[in-house]
C-alpha cells in the first residue's frame, strides 16, 4: 500500500507564513498501485510507500500533468454526444483541452478514450456530421451478396417499452418503430453493437456487459447500404420481368397476325 502525503511551507511577500497539507492512499494493496494529487501547489511533496510483509524489487515513478496550452475556454475544442473525435496524435506525448455543454436534465456524463455517453435525450437545432464516407479512406473488401435476400428475413414493426426495459430507465409509453437487433445480427453483424446503457469499459478499455446479459442495439445509419444494394437488385430484377413481358407481347403479336 502506498501513502502519498506532503506539507508546504512558503512565504507570501517576505512577510507572511501559510502552510497546507494534502494526501492520498491507494486504494488497494498489491502492485501497479497509483495515488493521484490534483490541483497542486509548488513545493516539495513526499511519498511513503511501506509494506507489511517483505518486499522485494520495489520500483517507483512520478509524474507530473501540466495544463494544456489551449485552456482558455474560447480554444477548447467542443465535443458533442455521441460524435467521435479523432484520431489525435502527439509525438512528444498529447495534452489537449476539451469542452462539452451538459444540458438541462442530463443524469450522466461518461468520458472515455472513445466516447462520451449520456443517459438523456440528445436533441440537435443543427445537423450532427460525424465519421467519415470519403472513399480514399476506404480499402473495399466487396459488395454485400444477396441483399433482397438479407432485407427478407427482416421484419419491421411497432411496439412500446416493455416492464423489463423501463426496468432500464426506459420508462416513456410513446408508440415506436424499429427492427430486432437480434435479427438483424443473423443478416448484418456489423451494423449490431452493445447497448450504452448496459455497457461499461476496464481499466484497460475493454468495453464489457454491466448486467450480464449482452443487451444489444443497432447503428439504424448503417442499413442504408443494404437498403441501397436491395433497392438495385429489384430494379434488375423488375427490368429483366419487363424485358419477358415485352418479348410475350411481341410473341403473341406474331401469332394474332398470322
Amino acid at each position: 500500500n502506498i501513502l502519498l502525503s506532503y506539507e508546504i511551507i512558503f512565504i507570501d511577500d517576505g512577510s507572511t507564513d501559510k502552510s497546507s497539507s494534502k494526501e492520498d492512499w491507494s486504494s488497494q494493496q498489491g502492485n501497479n498501485e497509483e495515488v493521484h494529487l490534483y490541483d497542486v501547489e509548488v513545493g516539495t511533496y513526499f511519498v511513503i510507500a511501506y509494506t507489511y510483509f517483505r518486499a522485494n524489487d520495489f520500483t517507483i515513478i512520478a509524474d507530473l500533468t501540466y495544463p494544456p496550452e489551449n485552456l482558455d475556454s474560447d480554444d477548447a475544442i467542443e465535443l458533442f454526444p455521441g460524435v467521435e473525435y479523432g484520431p489525435m496524435s502527439g509525438y512528444d506525448g498529447l495534452d489537449q483541452f476539451f469542452k462539452i455543454n451538459v444540458p438541462t436534465g442530463t443524469e450522466r456524463l461518461e468520458v472515455n478514450n472513445s466516447q462520451i455517453y449520456m443517459t438523456r435525450e440528445l436533441r440537435c437545432t443543427q445537423d450532427v456530421i460525424a465519421f467519415y464516407s470519403d472513399e480514399r479512406l476506404k480499402e473495399k473488401l466487396g459488395k454485400i451478396e444477396s441483399p433482397l435476400d438479407k432485407i427478407s428475413k427482416l421484419e419491421a414493426f411497432y411496439y412500446v417499452n416493455n416492464d423489463l426495459a423501463k426496468e432500464k430507465g426506459f420508462d416513456d409509453d410513446k408508440k415506436q418503430i424499429g427492427l430486432s437487433a437480434q435479427q438483424v445480427k443473423e443478416v448484418m453483424p456489423e451494423v449490431v453493437h452493445s447497448a450504452p446503457f448496459d455497457t461499461d469499459f476496464t481499466e484497460d478499455g475493454e468495453m464489457f456487459s454491466t448486467s450480464g446479459e449482452d443487451y444489444l442495439t443497432l447503428k439504424y445509419d448503417r442499413l442504408v447500404p443494404l437498403l441501397v444494394e436491395g433497392i438495385k437488385e429489384q430494379t434488375e430484377i423488375v427490368k429483366s420481368q419487363q424485358r419477358e413481358i415485352d418479348e410475350l407481347k411481341e410473341m403473341v403479336k406474331l401469332l394474332l397476325n398470322k
